[in-house]
């Protein structure tokens, strides 16, 4: 019994989903230290840095709205492959944010593509 690629490359992606779920919900913890330095994107602006905090989870309340109509919808496969995509493209507004609406942006499409 020989295992084939597409096999290896489901399962990988499924580890893959798992492990960017773990990030976006513990990424806001050790970077909110290094945000609000000097010279940062959140320096003295403590109510911005508790929405960076929050967005992830705010974005999840969304994205289980949109869940059950995706799914239905385009069905379980493209449903996946679309919220990948919005995942990397979450993560790279955070990434390469220029302002703090980019990086709120970000949590917001990471935390909505979380619970899809």
């Amino acid at each position: 019994m020989s295992i084939s690629y597409p096999v290896i490359f489901t399962t990988f992606s499924c580890c893959l989903g798992c492990l960017g779920f773990g990030l976006q919900i513990g990424f806001s913890s050790p970077a909110l230290p290094q945000l609000l330095k000097k010279g940062e994107l959140l320096q003295g602006l403590p109510a911005e840095a508790s929405f960076f905090g929050a967005f992830g989870a705010l974005g999840g309340a969304f994205g289980c709205l949109l869940t059950g109509w995706l799914t239905e919808a385009y069905g379980r496969r493209w449903t996946s492959i679309f919220s990948s995509v919005l995942f990397i493209i979450g993560w790279m507004a955070i990434a390469f944010a220029w302002s703090v609406d980019t990086l709120l942006f970000g949590r917001f499409i990471t935390g909505a593509t979380s619970s899809i």
